[in-house]
């Protein structure tokens, strides 16, 4: 009987679902340092013992007042929902943004990263991770959030619709801090970001979140005849618009953990384009149920500012395609044709963006056109050239600086990381219109006329987008120098382009060649020895 151990077989046929039922390790793991965590514990407690004071407070100061004329249970909910949120919002972001950063260190790398679990697993688990988090600081303020009820004022509700959108707020919370901890960024760039874009989003979450329930917003919604007409269905909104970002940033964190020779753009790539379409849709119908033409011009620069984004961040990753991600490509043309939008590789990305704003430009001129036809007015009224060309100009610039900025770094610096492409885009953004501005202050003593176009400077734009009525020409300006630098960065990057596009083939495995056969001593000639 040999003493090896038998290999355990893997779960086939019908039970092969029973594997994705079993307990996330990441889950039980975070859920254990947890529990082991005074300073979860210490959270925990001292909201509670806050809540115990607000409401002895309340009630000490209901037995010396009129009850018949002063209802205390706005008040008392509105008191401990802000400490929640405080709580919460604050706290736990933190806590599951830090520990997971930590983790993604060099220096206290943790197995989970080696193991064979997937990306979207480990994700998966951090985030549950954090939902069991906020569900145990709801349990300790949810009995007096509805101990409010009882002081009479406020209605069970406004309660429930209130603790439901605090929910909502918190695990988009959790899942950006998440994101931050994993993205490829040293540890000053993310607490930059969390600076400048995380406290801000949380004291935006809360102003929002307080002032829905301290200002009776909710109230006097529910306190109308059409309520269920008219809410409901913006409730609904939020809810899908809230978990379609909560699972972008989901997308964007799995990708940021997943190996470089996987293929982690094709998730990533195909959720948004799936998000953006739902999203144009709903905004479509939205704008033209309530016939407000601002809601689809939200969409639209809304899309163009991540578009923009895309190319800017887009251009700083990896060209080469691994043999594992070539394994994954189609033997057809046509699929090959298709998926080669999806997959790794910078020209893709930015051919991807491309597609994206330009189906944003369908979506949008059928709506204009129906719009037009059935609403008796369209959008912008007598300047269409300001909503299509106008805006389509910002993409067609950051086109033309993504490829301009892939050839200094290919041409100068390819040794070093192809990251630095990202800060020539910023360079060639911003820096010439800095520039001009000097010249002009130096020989007239005065800033750069707005009737003076300045092709190829894409903040110009702006001047234009504010002068319309009188310098709109200027746009077919900034058309055709736009136009020209697209073709000298194509030209520019012809070998590069070529190559990203060669290398998009199946792969094939290579043949074996037999090993070379040793000679034969001579005659007579003892074997050489091998020592």
């Amino acid at each position: 009987m040999s003493n090896v151990a038998a290999k355990p077989k893997p779960a086939s046929g019908r039970f092969a679902f029973l594997r994705y039922m079993e307990i996330n390790p990441v889950l039980i793991k975070d859920l254990r340092q947890a529990a082991y965590s005074w300073t979860v514990i210490g959270s925990v407690m001292l909201m509670m013992v806050v809540f115990y004071f607000i409401a002895v407070a309340f009630l000490l100061n209901g037995e010396f007042s009129d009850r018949s004329r002063n209802y205390m249970g706005p008040a008392l909910y509105h008191s401990v929902s802000i400490v929640m949120m405080i709580t919460t919002f604050c706290f736990i972001p933190i806590y599951v943004g830090v520990r997971t950063m930590l983790e993604r260190t060099s220096i206290n790398a943790d197995l989970l990263y080696i193991t064979t679990m997937s990306p979207a697993r480990i994700i998966r688990g951090k985030f549950i991770s954090g939902v069991y988090l906020v569900l145990l600081f709801y349990s300790a303020a949810v009995p007096f959030m509805v101990f409010s009820y009882l002081l009479r004022g406020i209605d069970l509700p406004t309660i429930g619709l209130s603790i439901g959108l605090f929910f909502l707020v918190n695990i988009m919370l959790i899942q950006g801090a998440i994101t931050l901890a994993t993205a490829p960024l040293t540890i000053v760039f993310k607490i930059l970001v969390a600076l400048f874009i995380g406290i801000p989003a949380i004291i935006t979450a809360i102003s929002i979140c307080f002032g829905s329930v301290v200002g009776y917003e909710l109230t006097r919604i529910m306190g109308r005849v059409d309520f269920w007409k008219e809410f409901m269905p913006v409730a609904g909104m939020i809810v899908m618009d809230g978990a379609l970002f909560t699972g972008l940033m989901y997308q964007a964190a799995v990708a940021f953990v997943t190996p470089a020779s996987a293929n982690r753009s094709l998730p990533f790539r195909r959720y948004f384009t799936f998000m953006w379409l739902l999203l144009g849709i709903q905004f479509m119908i939205w704008g033209w149920v309530i016939e407000e033409d601002e809601v689809v011009l939200t969409f639209l620069i809304g899309t163009g500012v991540l578009v923009f984004l895309g190319m800017w961040f887009g251009i700083g990753g990896r060209d080469d395609l691994s043999a594992r991600v070539r394994k994954q490509i189609p033997e057809s043309i046509l699929s090959r044709s298709f998926a080669f939008y999806f997959y790794n590789g910078t020209f893709s990305c930015l051919l991807w963006l491309l597609g994206i704003w330009m189906g944003t430009m369908v979506m949008v001129g059928i709506c204009n056109f129906f719009w037009s036809q059935y609403l008796t007015r369209s959008f912008l009224g007598d300047e269409p050239e300001l909503l299509y060309l106008g805006t389509s100009l910002f993409i067609l610039y950051a086109f033309a600086y993504a490829l301009f900025s892939i050839w200094l770094q290919r041409r100068w610096l390819s040794r070093i990381t192809p990251k630095l492409a990202c800060l020539f885009f910023f360079v060639l953004t911003v820096i010439p219109y800095i520039l001009i501005q000097i010249v002009s202050l130096i020989v007239t003593q005065d800033s750069i006329d707005s009737d003076i176009p300045l092709p190829g400077v894409i903040l110009d734009l702006f001047n234009i987008f504010d002068h319309y009525s009188r310098f709109g020409y200027h746009l077919y300006y900034h058309l055709a120098a736009v136009l020209v630098m697209i073709g000298f960065g194509l030209l520019l990057n012809l070998k590069w382009i070529q190559s990203q596009i060669s290398q998009f083939t199946p792969f094939t495995k290579p043949t074996t060649m037999p090993p070379p056969s040793q000679p034969e001593p001579h005659a007579g000639e003892p074997p050489p020895v091998i020592d």
